[in-house]
């Protein structure tokens, strides 16, 4: 088993619908190839991490690679893994919303990381995406 952790910069602005979109295809694609993983969308960044049998990782980031909608990919951590920390999701996607003046939100507790270009968290950016992810089992756990 395979994981990537990686960021990169958007082409073109990335909206919900975009984001809908593009989670439905690699939702399909990745559960096809054994993949799961999850993804950040900041205003102008991504930052996702890929884990599964090492082959088709390397498949999926490939096809990332060639993918227009964003420039400058950089792995910030790669390497073998003995278990998925994201296997709840073939893919899934959270929008990181711009800080507020005066709001107050999950969000918030991680702003000092939001602050700041993702490429800069080098390996502490798993640490930023796990924090995501417990924030979307919350979410989804709620009535």
């Amino acid at each position: 088993m395979l994981r990537i952790v990686y960021t990169s910069v958007q082409a073109v602005p990335f909206g919900p619908e975009d984001l809908e979109s593009l989670l439905a295809r690699a939702s399909v694609l990745n559960e096809s190839v054994g993949v799961t993983g999850i993804l950040l969308v900041s205003q102008r960044e991504f930052l996702q991490c890929i884990e599964g049998p090492a082959e088709a990782v390397r498949q999926v980031y490939r096809r990332i690679q060639a993918d227009p909608r964003h420039t400058d990919l950089q792995i910030l951590s790669s390497g073998p893994i003995r278990r998925r920390q994201f296997d709840r999701w073939s893919m899934v996607g959270l929008m990181v919303p711009p800080q507020q003046e005066g709001v107050h939100s999950a969000f918030s507790l991680l702003d000092h990381r939001l602050d700041r270009p993702w490429r800069t968290l080098g390996k502490a950016a798993l640490e930023l995406i796990q924090e995501y992810a417990h924030i979307k089992l919350a979410v989804e756990a709620q009535p």
